[in-house]
């Protein structure tokens, strides 16, 4: 027996069950909810929850089956003492810093962070849901030492306290070890402001 690409079935692919859509939400909220996370459904943004001041939601349709889309944002007004411009650089100095996801600034100065993947049959979507949300805090990690080593360079202090802001090293982020090769794609570098366009994603809702 051969597969649609031509190439042959394996005793244990051809046992290996068939992937179910509906599966994905609930088994998302079980792992959140395992890690105390608090997750609630939601008709529009379909999973969300809020840590350290970040709200969170995973955006996942049916009708797109392969696509999962992991969000977080952090609203302008935390950062009001913040100018547009430095956080600017500060996303895009933690987008060249980290390769894993995008942080950008949406039409309200929110801070939004993004991360993508795409599921593959037999795929542990608990797993790969964890592995989301604890990119999403990294990269959250990433802006904030890039925002701070910004500002001590404009305020003139010392190469000391900018050394001490530096980004982190790669070895911070959750390893991926175990993901089929290409799962978290780097998105193309856009203009800072605009969303980064994503396959599947719905217009005004993700």
């Amino acid at each position: 027996m051969i597969d649609s690409y031509g190439t042959p079935l394996t005793s244990s692919r051809r046992r290996q069950k068939p992937f179910d859509p509906s599966t994905v939400l609930p088994e998302i909220m079980e792992t959140l909810a395992r890690e105390g996370l608090d997750p609630e459904l939601d008709r529009v943004v379909r999973i969300k929850y809020k840590i350290d001041g970040l709200y969170c939601y995973f955006c996942y349709y049916e009708d797109d089956p392969e696509f999962l889309l992991a969000r977080a944002t952090l609203m302008a007004r935390t950062m009001s003492t913040k100018g547009k411009e430095l956080l600017l650089k500060a996303c895009a100095q933690t987008d060249y810093d980290q390769k894993v996801g995008k942080a950008y600034l949406d039409d309200d100065g929110d801070l939004v962070l993004s991360v993508e993947a795409f599921i593959m049959p037999g795929m542990p979507i608990g797993r790969l849901a964890l592995k989301m949300h604890k990119v999403l805090l990294s990269i959250d990690s990433y802006f904030h030492r890039a925002l701070k080593q910004l500002e001590a360079q404009g305020s003139g202090v010392g190469e000391a306290l900018i050394a001490s802001a530096s980004q982190l090293p790669p070895s911070s982020l959750p390893s991926y070890r175990g993901f089929p090769r290409g799962i978290f794609p780097s998105s193309p570098s856009l203009p800072h402001g605009t969303s980064p366009p994503v396959s599947g994603e719905r217009e005004g809702v993700c």
